[in-house]
């Protein structure tokens, strides 16, 4: 439908498809790449999220459904006016969502990757979405130098263990810092973000992540020996523990 400018009608008519030989051309070769298992949404250079046309490359990570469910967390019990952080934006997905979608926030968004950040500034341009993005390492961080109401974050999660029982797709094409952590230290980005928000979440502050669904026990105690006190584990559309939230 995109490379021959389709519609969903003529789909569905199943009629004969007029190409010129440079459509043609760019139809055969995303085929190709199709069948070497490279996603669509690089293939097209482009995901939708949260309602929202994001450009795509393999810099950073292809935004999930599950991801949208977080978002919409946050949106839900966001203050007015909410000062917020996403740590490790990627395709800046997450925070263009809440600057888009939250009146007169204000959003920061960071990552270690200047090409993930190349691509998030050109998202927000897009959408003409307010979005202070800079360049940081968090895990060499060791506090913020601003107060916010909700830091939220996406980080790596997966172990590298798990690389083998994943999908072609994924391992292959998308990137490995965005995904996977070692086996010996499962919470490396949350135990830092959840110092981190010791020290900078305002008085009612929240933290927001998304999780490993099989981690969720484990990472609720160690939330709670750090001195979070409000801690809930919601489920994703598919009934798996998939986002943590915590305040003091």
């Amino acid at each position: 439908m995109d490379l021959l400018n389709l519609t969903g009608t003529d789909i569905i008519l199943d009629g004969p498809v007029q190409h010129d030989k440079v459509n043609g051309k760019r139809l055969n070769e995303a085929i190709e790449r199709l069948l070497n298992n490279e996603p669509l949404q690089y293939i097209l250079e482009r995901a939708d999220f949260f309602g929202f046309e994001l450009y795509m490359n393999h810099h950073v990570l292809i935004p999930r459904p599950e991801t949208e469910e977080l978002v919409r967390l946050v949106i839900e019990i966001a203050p007015e006016k909410p000062h917020i952080l996403d740590i490790g934006t990627g395709s800046g997905c997450i925070a263009i969502a809440l600057a888009k979608r939250i009146i007169h926030s204000r959003v920061d968004a960071v990552d270690v990757s200047e090409e993930a950040l190349e691509v998030a500034r050109r998202n927000a341009k897009l959408n003409l979405a307010d979005v202070d993005f800079v360049i940081q390492d968090i895990l060499l961080v060791n506090e913020l130098d601003k107060k916010y109401d909700i830091i939220v974050s996406n980080p790596p999660y997966i172990p590298s263990s798990e690389r083998t029982s994943m999908a072609k797709n994924v391992v292959q094409n998308e990137p490995e810092v965005a995904l996977f952590v070692p086996d010996n230290s499962p919470f490396l980005f949350y135990d830092k973000i959840a110092e981190l928000g010791l020290k900078s979440l305002a008085e009612n502050g929240w933290l927001f992540f998304e999780i490993h669904e099989g981690k969720g026990a484990e990472l609720r105690q160690l939330l709670l020996e750090k001195g979070y006190r409000s801690i809930f584990i919601h489920q994703d559309m598919q009934g798996k523990n998939r986002i943590l939230q915590a305040g003091f």
